[in-house]
């Protein structure tokens, strides 16, 4: 079958190469990457020329794409993390339409940072799926493919890219083969569930609230770390304030009899390096941390006191400004 490659992504990456050793890969479009991801727009052009097809790089869909439809004639597109809607007058152009790669259970988990809210909303699983692009509606086409992954309380947002690097290809080829055999997709409407949507995360989102239970930080966390914008919060030691990122955490007790103030430093190891800290529910344990401009470190080694506490409060702060500027 003649193939388009279209969007970004390193599953989209991995796709494209595997899917070129069993049909052919008649065009590649790509756009903008996010700063996050570990292939650009230049990996993609390079498989361009290694596949010996077009490529254009766009944030839209312009005349250069549609000159690649009609230049190439695509039977189908295959499609990952375009950066927007797909416009009817495009889909039509191509006979078997766009397949399209989304981490979402449909229709549940249609819309964006679906991986990420997964992991903060403490499910139990996440399934990759491969559905029919329909012009104007988010994630709404009916499946060819899935794959679920079993999430649990150590998963993180870069193991879930890797399961979806590693069954994406599977994923796309099944559904073309579904194709080419006359196969029927399912249908969402025909699922017994209710569709829902999620809305981007900013960075802002990723700071802690320590009044939430030691669970729901540490997964906030695991939702949360390098190369995507950290967990986070503030520490003030003598009379500096510091930016503190946490990068691995794990919960130490999901409940304590203990008493104490959430966000509250109680333990620091200097043998293991890990710092606990107390929250809304539970006790989540840190085993490392940086902060705002240097180098990773291990927090119990750095703390040596139990007197220091995550959070800030901004009234008194705020009146230490005004002191200072009226003296």
């Amino acid at each position: 079958m003649k193939v388009l490659i279209m969007g970004r992504k390193q599953n989209l990456y991995s796709s494209a190469i595997e899917i070129s050793k069993h049909h052919n890969i008649v065009g590649i479009i790509t756009c903008k990457s996010n700063a996050e991801y570990s292939i650009n727009e230049s990996h993609f052009e390079n498989l361009s020329i290694k596949l010996g097809c077009p490529f254009v790089y766009t944030n839209n869909i312009n005349n250069k794409v549609f000159d690649i439809i009609k230049n190439t004639r695509p039977e189908i597109v295959i499609s990952c993390n375009w950066i927007s809607m797909i416009r009817d007058d495009f889909i039509k152009k191509v006979p078997k339409g766009i397949l399209n790669l989304h981490f979402g259970d449909l229709p549940n988990y249609r819309g964006n940072s679906v991986t990420n809210w997964a992991i903060v909303g403490l499910e139990k699983d996440i399934t990759l799926t491969v559905h029919q692009m329909v012009s104007g509606e988010l994630d709404s086409g009916d499946i060819w493919s899935q794959k679920k992954m079993t999430l649990n309380d150590e998963t993180t947002i870069n193991d879930i890219n890797s399961f979806s690097e590693k069954h994406a290809p599977k994923l796309f080829l099944a559904a073309i083969d579904k194709i080419l055999r006359g196969k029927k997709p399912q249908k969402q409407s025909d699922l017994d569930k209710i569709a829902f949507r999620c809305y981007p995360r900013l960075p802002i989102d990723s700071k802690i609230n320590w009044n939430k239970s030691a669970i729901e930080i540490n997964a906030l966390v695991r939702a949360s770390i390098p190369p995507y914008p950290m967990a986070y919060s503030y520490i003030k030691e003598e009379e500096t304030i510091k930016k503190t990122y946490i990068i691995s955490s794990y919960v130490v007790n999901k409940k304590t009899n203990d008493i104490g103030t959430p966000g509250h430093i109680i333990k620091n190891d200097k043998n293991s390096g890990d710092t606990w800290v107390y929250t809304g529910e539970g006790i989540i344990g840190l085993r490392k941390i940086k902060f705002d401009g240097e180098n990773e470190i291990y927090p119990g080694k750095y703390w040596k006191s139990i007197r220091i506490r995550f959070g800030i409060d901004i009234e008194c702060e705020l009146l230490n400004i005004y002191e200072k500027l009226q003296k």
